[in-house]
C-alpha cells in the first residue's frame, strides 16, 4: 500500500485557504500531521472531512499525555505539544471501482477559544494503478531455444514490482498450422470458410490474412 504524508502548517487563526493538488496512485494511506498549526490561541474543536463519502473525523481534544499508558514518540520527534496537535491521524483512500480517476476534497476545520475558524481545503485525485504501475519494467531472467521443427522458444520475465515470475511461450498451439494471403478475397474467403470452421480473418496492412488450421 502507498502512503502520502500531508504537514499542515498555519500562523495564523482567522484563515480560509485551499492548499495544493494531491495526486495518489490506488491504495494510500494519508498521514495527516497538523503538529504545525498555530495553537498560540488554543484551538478548542478540529473536525475533518476526507472528501471520501466517510463519517466527518473530529479527534478527541487531549491536551495532557499520560505517560504511564501513552507513547512518547511522537513527544520526541515532533516537541512537546499538546497531544491532539502531536498525534499523526490516518486515513485511507481507495481508488474508484469504475473510473480511472476518483477526486475528493479534503477538509480541515479548526474553531479556537476566540471564536476565530480556520478553514483548510486539499484537493486530492486518486487514479486507479494500471498495468504498468503494478509490474513496473520487465527484466528478461531466462530464454530457452527449443530445438525442434517449430523452433520454439521460451521467456521468462520478472517484474521489477514485487518480483512477480511471466513466462512467454511462442511455440504454435498445433502443428498444422498454415497461412495465406488472398488480396481480394471476395468468392475465396467464403470457399475457405465453407471448407473449415476455424479460418479466422486477420486485417493487415490493408490486406485480408487468412489463417487456415487443417
Amino acid at each position: 500500500m502507498n502512503s502520502y504524508t500531508l504537514s499542515l502548517s498555519t500562523t495564523t487563526a482567522a484563515l480560509t485557504a485551499t492548499g495544493h493538488e494531491i495526486n495518489m496512485f490506488d491504495v494510500t494511506e494519508l498521514n495527516l500531521d497538523i503538529v504545525n498549526i498555530y495553537h498560540q490561541v488554543f484551538p478548542y474543536y478540529i473536525s475533518v472531512n476526507w472528501g471520501d463519502g466517510s463519517d466527518l473525523f473530529e479527534p478527541e481534544i487531549k491536551t495532557f499525555r499520560d505517560y504511564r499508558k501513552d507513547s512518547i514518540i511522537d513527544e520526541i520527534t515532533k516537541g512537546i505539544a499538546p497531544v491532539f496537535l502531536a498525534t499523526t491521524y490516518k486515513h485511507i483512500y481507495k481508488p474508484s471501482a469504475a473510473s480511472l480517476v476518483k477526486s475528493a476534497n479534503l477538509k480541515i476545520g479548526i474553531q479556537y477559544i476566540t471564536g476565530e475558524i480556520t478553514e483548510l481545503t486539499y484537493p486530492i485525485n486518486i487514479r486507479t494503478e494500471g498495468f504498468y504501475e503494478n509490474i513496473g519494467d520487465l527484466e528478461l531472467i531466462d530464454v530457452n531455444l527449443l530445438d525442434d521443427v517449430n523452433y520454439s522458444s521460451n521467456f521468462v520475465f520478472r517484474s521489477k514490482v514485487d518480483n512477480y515470475i511471466m513466462e512467454l511461450n511462442n511455440s504454435p498451439e498445433t502443428d498444422s498450422e498454415t497461412s495465406f494471403v488472398i488480396n481480394n478475397v471476395g468468392n475465396n474467403y467464403e470457399k475457405a470458410n465453407d471448407k473449415n470452421e476455424n479460418v479466422v480473418e486477420d486485417r493487415e496492412a490493408g490486406i485480408i490474412k487468412i489463417i487456415s488450421e487443417s
